[in-house]
């Protein structure tokens, strides 16, 4: 008899111990939820009001472009506003939604072409003059930060007809970066590695529907 009651406690506890778990789960995701639901009402409040403008050098700030991103992958997406120039060149700044508010979370960055995101290593990348050179960022703590660049430069050209590139990498450790001279076939693999993968991130004008649409 005492026996049977003791198997029959621990089924009890066993089952209520996962029922304990399932709330929490449910408590954890419905709380994520309405955060998420919060930041996208925060977001497009922020881009209706124009309050991005005071973020950009720019005064004459004609096409604003936006996306959203969870470019750290916690659930909770970051808002890109991107100010776009002639011939393809975009300014841009990442925000993030933290204790109720849209606050700054990078500096202003100027590039060729839209951003890349590489879904695989959270990277978020960047060409500032054209492909051969790319700056790798992630996206940690609260802020976007330079973690490498990648370049490759034509020196000139031989009297044999060849040309002489320089290659390296600057590897950053907050402000501080860390040069090493590398290979054409390490330059190829760490392009690989960065960019095979990452995708062009598609922006979209700041209108109302596109706001609606993006940020529901």
């Amino acid at each position: 008899m005492l026996k049977a009651m003791y198997t029959s406690n621990k089924v009890f506890m066993g089952l209520l111990i996962i029922l304990l778990v399932l709330v929490s789960v449910i408590v954890v995701i419905t709380a994520t939820s309405n955060e998420v639901t919060r930041a996208k009402c925060a977001y497009n409040n922020f881009l209706k009001n124009n309050k991005y403008e005071e973020y950009f050098t720019f005064i004459d700030i004609k096409d604003i472009n936006f996306c959203v991103l969870d470019l750290d992958q916690d659930g909770l997406e970051e808002l890109i506003v991107a100010n776009v120039d002639f011939d393809g060149w975009i300014t841009f700044v990442v925000f993030q939604y933290i204790g109720g508010k849209v606050n700054i979370a990078s500096d202003e960055i100027y590039c060729l072409g839209s951003p890349r995101y590489n879904n695989s290593n959270k990277e978020l990348i960047y060409m500032p003059f054209r492909e051969e050179n790319f700056y790798v960022n992630k996206f940690e703590n609260g802020e976007l930060k330079l973690i490498s660049r990648f370049y490759s430069y034509r020196l000139y050209t031989d009297l044999s007809g060849n040309n002489i590139y320089e290659r390296g990498l600057i590897r950053f450790t907050g402000n501080e970066g860390k040069h090493t001279y590398i290979t054409e076939e390490e330059y190829n693999s760490y392009y690989n590695k960065h960019l095979h993968e990452a995708i062009s991130i598609e922006i979209f004008k700041n209108t109302k529907q596109n706001r609606k649409l993006y940020l529901k």
